[in-house]
């Protein structure tokens, strides 16, 4: 819980600073973090998918290019010697017709490593809820 007030007050704190989109990982295992985070070693072999939390703080249009620019850098680093890859399959903003439908990204992803893990990851992220008491 603390890490949660902690990762909410540093919200407030940049969007003071500035108007950019944030994406935020969140799992039991490591709490919050601050932009978008996987990896094949966050899954074990009988894992289908972990239950990792994903939300966006800002533009819903530059949910993508971040992610893309995730796995761009997470493949560069992987060829650099890293042992742990993600491939970019899909990223696409989906919904927004009406108020009974928001918006969300639905991305999908593969993440494999060097010593045989390759998963394939559907995620949807939404927009973090913020506290009215916030505005």
């Amino acid at each position: 819980m603390r890490n949660i007030i902690l990762v909410l007050a540093s919200l407030v704190t940049l969007s003071s600073m500035a108007s950019s989109t944030l994406i935020i990982t969140s799992d039991n295992t490591f709490g919050p973090v601050i932009g978008f985070s996987d990896s094949s070693f966050n899954y074990k072999d009988t894992d289908a998918v972990r239950d990792r939390k994903f939300c966006f703080y800002g533009s819903i249009n530059d949910v993508c290019s971040q992610i893309a620019d995730a796995a761009f850098n997470k493949s560069m680093m992987y060829g650099q010697g890293n042992h742990d890859n993600m491939k970019l399959l899909s990223c696409e903003v989906v919904g927004g017709e009406d108020e009974y439908s928001p918006e969300f990204v639905q991305v999908s992803y593969n993440l494999s490593d060097d010593y045989g893990s390759d998963f394939n990851v559907e995620r949807r992220i939404e927009k973090c809820v913020t506290s009215s008491m916030s505005k």
